[in-house]
């Protein structure tokens, strides 16, 4: 049973660790099973906005998660460098 697209997400503020990420809900209110959707690494949420209300359509809840420093997502003052990035925390 196909369903209508939604029109648009819903974005919403997601508090995390030390910073707050952006995500964009595809969800209708039902309790579908919720899909996480991943970007890239120069990304952000916004790549899903042509495949997430299809997978909605389905039956589907898809929320797409801007990574920390990335679209709409605050980036952390500090241990955001390369060489944390790699391991290199200690």
């Amino acid at each position: 049973m196909h369903r209508t697209l939604p029109a648009t997400a819903t974005d919403r503020s997601v508090p995390g660790d030390g910073v707050t990420l952006h995500a964009r809900d595809w969800g209708d209110g039902s309790a579908a099973r919720p899909v996480v959707l991943l970007h890239g690494l120069s990304s952000n949420a916004r790549t899903w906005d042509g495949v997430a209300p299809r997978l909605a359509a389905e039956g589907l809840r898809p929320v797409a998660i801007d990574q920390r420093g990335h679209g709409e997502s605050e980036q952390p003052s500090s241990g955001y460098d390369f060489a944390a990035e790699v391991g290199g925390r200690g």
